[in-house]
């Protein structure tokens, strides 16, 4: 896809973190979706996004944040997707949280 594809986290491993963390999801509705941008190259957006079946993740192309469609748009310095990346099959969620709070992830 694009550099930004690149920074993100693997769809992949996006996708198992939802299914560890399945309860997270719940309480969304069919069609929810949540993205994640890199700050540094926001071509594209790592989605997690809530259907019938459960949780998926896919790369998208991203256009803005008006125009992205998601619920919920999380931008991330480099730093931060280091550490998501690093999380993804573990502590994604913590890590996250953690970015939050530090402003790494906006």
């Amino acid at each position: 896809m694009t550099l930004a594809a690149a920074t993100l986290p693997s769809t992949r491993a996006w996708r198992a973190a939802a299914l560890r963390h399945g309860e997270l999801f719940d309480a969304l509705d069919p069609g929810a979706r949540i993205a994640l941008v890199a700050r540094s190259a926001p071509q594209a957006m790592l989605l997690w996004e809530v259907g019938d079946a459960g949780v998926d993740a896919r790369l998208a192309p991203f256009g803005g944040y008006a125009q992205c469609g998601a619920d919920i748009a999380l931008a991330a310095d480099d730093e931060a997707l280091a550490a998501i990346g690093s999380a993804a099959d573990g502590a994604l969620f913590d890590t996250l949280r953690g970015g939050i709070r530090a402003g790494h992830v906006v």
